[in-house]
């Protein structure tokens, strides 16, 4: 099959499917390529987390990251009362509320930085009567705050987003004459010519840009998340910080529901960026080593099922280091991007429809398919 639109999209992550959705409510008739199930990467592998950046400012201080994305939340809440272009009411929302529990070994001036003015609006600290009841009926002693941050079913943002695009799976392969791409080639047989490309494929950007003879250098930074399976956990949502850790969350839990509809801890954080120089077993050993020191007294986490899910995320090259903003760069009629976080994905689409709006919109949309989305790595 060949279709023609004015802007072909590779990739089907939240990046890919926000860009299509911004760029089709401006007018732009747009085809997205999906190598394999939309999703299966770094978004379904994702926490699910919106965040306004606080989790940067761990060492006390506000940073350019934490500041960038200040405001998102209130965005994406926004979106989620159909009160932008982007309508994601039919999302789910797996938690309102998100926590930050510091131990007794974080100084009394961080703790009074995230409970004072510089972070009202974003972060409240709370009585021992408001912590969060896995916590509150514990043994657990330190400061608890509520951030502004929320939690998203990521499956749930994948389906709404790809609602009524078109969406072709298949690897893309670009063809390329006299410096520009003309067309891109799918491993189904299907042919996609467009005006403009943007690559918004993650790691799979690699493998484009340099089939599009792109100048750009990328970069992977992997991640061991693990899963924690247990029959009588609690739902979780918070970053459990302690001095020694410094400005990284020792562990980020996020609560989900198996295939059984039983609640799943999912860690990230520190944990699972030192997990990639472990194997899984010693990764699984040592989550279940900084769990049982956290929460001593939830007792099945000691007999509980850990089970590690690598996954790279996929970046310009920054020396390794995570950059700050969404990435956007324009060459010819190509648009290479990443968003960097989940929660930045509107803001790389702004980028994205700056850098087409000299293009007007011309041609027909294509019919939208129907496309199930992939699964969380705890199912």
């Amino acid at each position: 099959m060949h279709i023609s639109a004015d802007i072909a999209v590779a990739g089907a992550g939240v990046a890919g499917l926000w860009i299509a959705r911004r760029l089709r409510a401006d007018g732009y008739s747009v085809v997205v390529a999906s190598d394999g199930t939309p999703g299966d990467g770094q978004t379904i592998a994702s926490q699910g987390i919106v965040h306004s950046g606080l989790k940067y400012a761990l060492g006390g201080s506000l940073t350019a990251a934490s500041e960038r994305i200040a405001d998102m939340p209130d965005y994406w809440r926004a979106c989620l009362r159909g009160e932008t272009d982007i309508d994601l009411r039919a999302t789910r929302v797996t938690s309102e509320q998100f926590y930050m529990m510091a131990d007794a070994s974080v100084t009394s001036r961080v703790t009074a930085f995230f409970g004072g003015q510089l972070t009202a609006g974003r972060s409240r600290s709370l009585s021992r009567a408001d912590f969060p009841g896995t916590l509150r009926s514990g043994t657990f002693r330190g400061s608890v705050f509520e951030m502004s941050d929320f939690v998203l079913d990521a499956r749930s943002l994948l389906e709404t987003l790809g609602h009524g695009l078109t969406i072709l799976e298949g690897r893309a392969s670009p063809t390329v004459s006299d410096g520009a791409v003309t067309a891109l080639q799918l491993s189904s047989g299907d042919t996609i010519e467009a005006r403009h490309y943007v690559f918004a494929a993650g790691a799979g950007n690699e493998e484009l840009i340099a089939a599009a003879g792109l100048p750009w250098a990328t970069q992977r930074r992997p991640l061991c998340q693990v899963s924690v399976h247990a029959g009588d956990l609690s739902p979780l949502f918070a970053h459990a910080v302690s001095l020694r850790h410094g400005s990284k969350p020792r562990v980020t839990v996020t609560s989900h529901r198996d295939q059984d509809n039983t609640i799943v801890w999912y860690l990230g954080g520190n944990i699972a960026e030192t997990g990639v120089k472990r194997t899984d077993e010693a990764q699984a050993a040592f989550a279940r080593q900084e769990l049982t020191a956290l929460f001593p007294w939830i007792g099945g986490l000691k007999d509980a099922t850990y089970r590690c899910h690598r996954i790279d995320r996929a970046e310009p090259a920054a020396k390794l280091q995570r950059p700050n903003e969404p990435a956007c760069l324009t060459r010819a009629n190509v648009t290479t991007c990443w968003p960097i976080k989940l929660t930045m994905a509107p803001m790389l689409a702004n980028q994205v429809r700056a850098a087409v709006e000299a293009l007007a919109p011309c041609r027909p949309q294509p019919d939208p398919t129907v496309s199930a989305v992939a699964s969380p790595p705890w199912i």
